[in-house]
C-alpha cells in the first residue's frame, strides 16, 4: 500500500513593514569644489579582523578598471546598481535602453554626479573610458568651465589595471576643453538616474 501524501499550505513569509526597512538616501551634490587629490569614495573599510575589504558598491569583478570604479561610485551616490554594460565605449548606448536611466548627449549640458562616457575616435577596438563627475564650475553663461571628476585606470592613474589606494578615486580638475577628449577618446555623453536633473 502506498502512503497517502498530504500537501499542506505553507505559511506566507513574514515581511517587515515598509517603515522598518532601511531607506537609502542619495548623497547630495557638492556645494563647492572638492580638493584636488582627495578621495571622496568609500572604496575600502577595515573588517572585524582589521583587514581592508572593498565596500559593497565596489565588490565586483574588474577591480581597478574604470568601469569598476564608475559603477561603484554611481551605486554609492544613488543606491542604484548598474547592469553590466560591458566595455566603457558602449555604456551610453546601452544605458539609453533602460527606462530608469537618462543619457544626456548634449555635452554642454553637463550635470554633476553623473558618469561621463568616452568612446574611441577612430580605433573602435579600444575599450573607451568612464569617469564620475563630482562637481562642475560653470561660466557666466552657464557653460561648463572646470570639471572635478574621479575615476580609476584613467590618464592620471600610476598603476594600470589594478586598484591603487589613494590614486583610484582621487579628484582631478580639468578645463572642459581638456575633459572633452584625449588623443584617442572623445566624450559622448553622461549617464544619470531618470529624474536626477
Amino acid at each position: 500500500a502506498q502512503a497517502e501524501v498530504v500537501y499542506t499550505a505553507q505559511p506566507e513569509k513574514e515581511t517587515l513593514p515598509q517603515t522598518t526597512k532601511p531607506q537609502f538616501q542619495p548623497i547630495p551634490p557638492l556645494t563647492e569644489a572638492p580638493e584636488v587629490g582627495t578621495v571622496l569614495a568609500n572604496i575600502q573599510q577595515r573588517d572585524e579582523n582589521g583587514e581592508m575589504q572593498f565596500t559593497v558598491p565596489y565588490q565586483w569583478c574588474a577591480v581597478g578598471q574604470c568601469t569598476w570604479y564608475a559603477r561603484g561610485r554611481f551605486q554609492e551616490i544613488y543606491g542604484i546598481e548598474l547592469p553590466f554594460f560591458g566595455n566603457a565605449r558602449v555604456w551610453a548606448e546601452r544605458a539609453a535602453k533602460y527606462p530608469e536611466f537618462e543619457v544626456i548627449t548634449d555635452l554642454w549640458n553637463m550635470p554633476a554626479q553623473a558618469i561621463a562616457v568616452y568612446a574611441p575616435k577612430t580605433d573602435k577596438s579600444l575599450p573607451g573610458h568612464v569617469c564620475f563627475i563630482e562637481y562642475v564650475e560653470y561660466d557666466e553663461a552657464g557653460m561648463p568651465l572646470n570639471i572635478y571628476y574621479t575615476d580609476a585606470n584613467g590618464k592620471h592613474d600610476t598603476a594600470k589595471n589594478e586598484y591603487t589606494a589613494g590614486c583610484d578615486g582621487a579628484v582631478v580638475k580639468e578645463s572642459f576643453d581638456t575633459f572633452k577628449e584625449t588623443s584617442q577618446l572623445a566624450l559622448v555623453g553622461y549617464i544619470l538616474p531618470k529624474n536626477a536633473v
